[in-house]
């Protein structure tokens, strides 16, 4: 008889990929490391290991999975445990003929190709599916080059001619097999873009480290889109995103955007792979190319032209080392940005600390050009951050600059000040930070007097401008800190094994 189990369509390249260790169980349960020694020792039904290498217990990762799911121990997602457990098991995929970055690109391709056909991807031979890619992207612009990059994947036939061993999925070759891993991820997701971004969670683990080496945490990220306000934008707004990357920045201004607000989005990047990337993880979120430009290079001139100049605009600037970092550079930068924006449009931009908020040499160029920010009222607040923001640069400090082009009549000559360095970025302090800042917007950047800033100070831009080269950073405890205190939560010492 056939169980359950056998009759799932084998979606790695061969059984040891499934298994596991303990530290790997922690993992996929998120919990602590001891956590499943505990269970193997508390609980007889504890899968047995499969097999013992270095000294180390193995155990069967499905096995596992269908373990936690029935005793719904462990602080994982039901609906995510196998997804999680195919995710680790991509590892075994990579070869010297098909590397980390086109395993993420093919996962991606088909991904976003089920979205589009809005039908399984495994339920059809890959000579088929290259053949559906092509009438879909005829041109080339966003999946069909990443889906013939598969090793074999020009033709459909019996076993794989790259010689992978063990590398058959339903139909016999290694794309079929990728598609039904896809298909796998899809339904354990909510969305094909849930399943997307899982991908791209994932690139780490399976060595891909470019697109993510000079991308900030998942919390800022989320934090600088907050900072944006786009929940108050209005329909039909115009949001870019310079230098995209992988587009983290894109799909979480896209999440907070209000349903069916009708933005379109534009972006660019040098990298013609992260831009290929960036079109299909907003396809796969159901934007469409009547609202969705990306396109190659650094500037976003040639999008401008055609959609209009951005109400909202979010960027990272590159990471360049201190060595060789000109401030002059960076501040030119941050002002060819603000060419883009118009009358009530914003910007928030994140950079290196010692340029943005740092002091300066006095009356030199570079702090010439920071304060003519202030003149003319476009620095509306300036956010200095600790390091780990990126985290393959952990002793890189950055700030955040929030700007806006308003009428004279309405500039306040005030500027926010906030600096954080000191402070973790949990999500309390990012949501507090984002809190004053649409408080700071919603008043016309004038201050509300009955929502004191919580983690900054308000203070007269002429200050700043008349202290040559002095630190944009408050000089002293925002007032209602000096009446607030954090509170700290004390745990027992058995909470930590409340999960055993």
């Amino acid at each position: 008889m056939t169980t359950a189990r056998e009759a799932v369509p084998p979606i790695v390249p061969e059984t040891p990929a499934w298994r596991i260790t303990y530290a790997e169980i922690a993992a996929l349960a998120q919990v602590r490391r001891p956590v499943p020694t505990t269970w193997s020792r508390r609980h007889p039904d504890f899968p047995a290991p499969v097999d013992h290498m270095d000294g180390r217990p193995l155990f069967d990762g499905r096995a596992i999975v269908d373990w936690l799911t029935s005793t719904g121990r462990g602080n994982t997602d039901a609906r995510r445990l196998r997804a999680e457990l195919a995710l680790h098991t991509l590892a075994a995929w990579r070869t010297p003929d098909l590397p980390a970055s086109v395993l993420v690109g093919a996962l991606t391709a088909l991904i976003c190709l089920r979205q589009q056909l809005d039908a399984p991807v495994s339920c059809q031979d890959w000579a088929g599916l290259l053949a559906q890619a092509a009438d879909l992207d005829p041109e080339d612009q966003f999946l069909l080059s990443e889906l013939r990059a598969v090793p074999g994947g020009q033709d459909d036939h019996t076993g794989d001619s790259t010689g992978h061993e063990g590398f058959t999925g339903p139909t016999g070759t290694m794309g079929s097999a990728l598609a039904t891993l896809a298909d796998e991820l899809i339904e354990a997701a909510y969305t094909p873009a849930e399943a997307f971004d899982w991908v791209l969670e994932a690139r780490r683990r399976l060595g891909s480290h470019d697109p993510a080496a000079d991308e900030p945490t998942p919390a800022v990220v989320r934090a600088l889109a907050a900072l944006a306000g786009v929940e108050d934008l209005d329909e039909e707004s115009v949001l870019a995103t310079p230098y995209a990357r992988s587009g983290d920045l894109l799909a979480a201004l896209h999440a907070l955007a209000p349903e069916g607000s009708g933005h379109t989005y534009l972006a660019c990047d040098p990298d013609p792979a992260r831009v290929r990337l960036v079109r299909r993880r907003m396809l796969v979120r159901g934007v469409y190319e009547f609202q969705l430009d990306v396109t190659e290079g650094d500037e976003l001139a040639a999008s401008v032209d055609v959609w209009g100049d951005p109400h909202l605009l979010v960027c990272v600037l590159p990471y360049e080392a201190a060595e060789v970092r000109d401030p002059v550079a960076v501040l030119d930068r941050i002002q060819g940005l603000t060419d883009y924006l118009g009358t009530g449009s914003t910007a928030v931009v994140l950079g290196p600390a010692d340029v943005l908020v740092g002091p300066l040499p006095r009356h030199d160029e570079a702090d010439r050009l920071r304060r003519s920010f202030l003149r003319p009222g476009l620095l509306k607040a300036a956010i200095g951050l600790p390091e780990g923001v990126l985290p393959y640069r952990p002793g890189y400090r950055s700030a955040v600059w929030v700007l806006s082009r308003t009428e004279q009549e309405e500039r306040t000559g005030l500027v926010l000040l906030a600096d954080l360095s000191a402070r973790p970025l949990t999500e309390p302090v990012l949501d507090a930070l984002a809190e004053d800042i649409a408080i700071w917007r919603a008043s016309g950047w004038r201050g509300d007097r009955r929502h004191e800033p919580r983690h900054a100070v308000v203070v007269p831009a002429k200050d700043l401008d008349d202290r040559p080269g002095t630190p944009f950073s408050p000089q002293h405890r925002p007032h209602e800190s000096r009446y607030t205190r954090g509170v700290i939560e004390r745990r027992p010492a058995s909470a930590a094994w409340s999960d055993a």
